[in-house]
């Protein structure tokens, strides 16, 4: 900081100059494209990151797909096989060679092989639709990055 004083015979005059200058949390230009660059680095590792984990659940969710496909096949056929049951079951019944309880035990195992095929389905449907989100999560990503 500075100042001069002028006098004439009419006016006094007062130049007051001053300089603020920061000590403490001055950065350079260097310094902050420094950090600048850090934080990027940062910044692009966490998103591979996050993007390898992406990839990573998409790979076992489609996976999991092919299994619970497969799991869904295998129904059609215990199905069918639960429905033959039941109706040789039933013959049976009528010509008197098995009785009520095996009737009712071979309608009870084919509601349960149909509810457990309609749960498989179930699980199935909502892993496709897992899979889809994480897809366009994947796509806005690419969509995104530079």
């Amino acid at each position: 900081m500075g100042s001069s004083n002028y006098r004439d015979e009419e006016n006094e005059y007062n130049i007051l100059i001053e300089f603020d200058v920061p000590i403490l949390g001055y950065r350079s230009n260097r310094k902050s494209l420094e950090i600048s660059k850090l934080q990027l680095a940062k910044h692009e590792y966490n998103y591979q990151r996050k993007r390898n984990d992406l990839t990573a659940e998409i790979n076992a969710l489609q996976k999991s797909l092919k299994n619970s496909e497969s799991i869904l096949r295998s129904y059609e056929n215990l199905i069918v096989a639960s429905v033959q049951n039941k109706h040789q079951t039933f013959k049976n019944y009528q010509e008197s060679l098995s009785s009520i309880d095996e009737l009712l035990d071979a309608h009870s195992d084919e509601l349960s092989v149909q509810l457990a095929s309609i749960e498989a389905n179930i699980k199935y449907q909502k892993e496709l639709l897992e899979l889809k989100n994480l897809l366009d999560v994947l796509l806005i990503s690419k969509i995104q990055s530079p």
